[in-house]
């Protein structure tokens, strides 16, 4: 092996160690890191040493130096803060469906994430749940990638951990799901537990799902399976809407109104927080082409200018996001539904939802999302709902959600 391939490998050895075994509480001492990369079979000089972690530093490989300790050094980076790998811990431990072995097997992993020094710590007091385990070996999770979401979205096998800023939308998210699990009339997550760390929301909720039913029946309407049934699926959705718009507002702590959306969207385009590109493609004007509007701040004011006025018979609990990846249908029963993300609801117009849902249904159909192409037919969409399409409300229902 020549000097520059061995140079490459001890350098990488060094990285490794500093990277898993040290961090700010545990930094390591020149001795100590020589002892261990001789352990790795690799010899190496106290000054070459430390033109080795110089060299680190220069190409982005950050090893920071103990600043009242001399000669100890430590790397800092973590993917997760301890907070966040203690309530990653915490549900691991306390999910029935996950079985012991898999329980430790998911808590070494986890713990890894802090550090071997942090990461024993942890695992040495670690919360103890009164939890009977399950035994099938088969667990499944996944990371949700659908939607806009800018929520982690961690998926087991029957439940569901939601980690979000704790801000006005996530709070009203959770408001919304004890005040929709109170109600009883509509399905959706039922909160197993809620923390605040480190400004982080943290719901660990259940999945959708009907204890009666088969609970893995249930699939987001935008799944293949309801989108080639474009008939069967805006009966189903114009059925949910009306369901929606029947719930009883009077105990609703749900605070999302216009003024309320006006004013998210307003901070929104302050803080440069809207994707243009995400945007229809006739909304904002760019190089290549004119759009409706120049910018962000010319939509906002627009929509200030604009606000429509609703009519008492039309205010009701609405969905705030009214998009297929969150509704849910049961395939074994088409009449039983479910509904996630409730971040955005409160007492709103009903066309709202219709906007988002109109959007939503075609978007999805001629091909902006998913692979296919499917029908869909408007006039079919307005009929099911028993109304005659009031397209200013749309337009600005659709327009107000273009800045968020």
């Amino acid at each position: 092996m020549n000097i520059e391939t061995t140079r490459k490998i001890k350098l990488l050895k060094m990285w490794e160690i500093l990277k898993s075994e040290t961090d700010e509480e545990h930094p390591i001492s020149t001795n100590e890191l020589i002892a261990r990369l001789k352990e790795e079979g690799i010899e190496v000089d106290r000054k070459i040493l430390y033109t080795d972690i110089e060299i680190l530093n220069q190409h982005g490989f950050e090893v920071l130096k103990d600043r009242q300790r001399s000669n100890k050094y430590f790397v800092e980076d973590r993917s997760f803060n301890q907070p966040e790998i203690r309530i990653l811990m915490d549900a691991v431990q306390a999910s029935a469906f996950i079985t012991e072995k898999k329980t430790e097997e998911l808590l070494n992993k986890i713990s890894v994430l802090a550090g071997s020094k942090r990461g024993n710590l942890l695992k040495s007091n670690i919360t103890k749940f009164s939890t009977v385990k399950g035994v099938n070996e088969a667990i499944y999770y996944s990371i949700d990638t659908i939607g806009k979401s800018n929520s982690q979205i961690l998926i087991f096998d029957d439940s569901v951990l939601k980690i979000q800023e704790n801000n006005f939308e996530a709070q009203n998210e959770l408001q919304t799901l004890l005040w929709l699990e109170k109600s009883n009339k509509i399905i959706s997550p039922k909160i197993i537990d809620s923390k605040i760390i480190d400004n982080k929301l943290y719901i660990l909720m259940t999945k959708i799902q009907n204890e009666i039913l088969d609970k893995n029946n249930f699939i987001m309407s935008c799944d293949e399976y309801f989108l080639s049934q474009d008939i069967l699926l805006i009966e189903l959705l114009s059925k949910i809407l009306k369901k929606i718009w029947s719930l009883d507002i009077t105990n609703l702590n749900a605070k999302h109104n216009l003024e309320r959306k006006l004013l998210q969207a307003e901070f929104n385009v302050k803080n440069n927080l809207v994707d243009i590109e995400d945007c229809q493609e006739d909304t904002f004007s760019t190089k290549d082409k004119k759009g409706k509007f120049e910018n962000p701040q010319e939509l906002l004011n627009w929509l200030k200018a604009n606000k429509p006025t609703m009519k008492e018979e039309e205010k009701c609990f609405s969905h705030g996001d009214f998009c297929l990846p969150n509704i849910f249908f049961n395939k074994n029963n088409k009449t039983d539904f479910g509904i996630i993300d409730v971040g955005r609801a409160g007492i709103l117009d009903k066309w709202n939802d219709i906007a988002l849902c109109y959007r939503s249904l075609k978007d999805n159909t001629v091909g902006i999302y998913g692979k296919g192409k499917y029908k869909f037919d408007e006039n079919l969409f307005f009929e099911k709902l028993e109304i005659i399409p009031d397209w200013e409300k749309i337009n600005y229902y659709i327009l107000l959600d273009e800045l968020f």
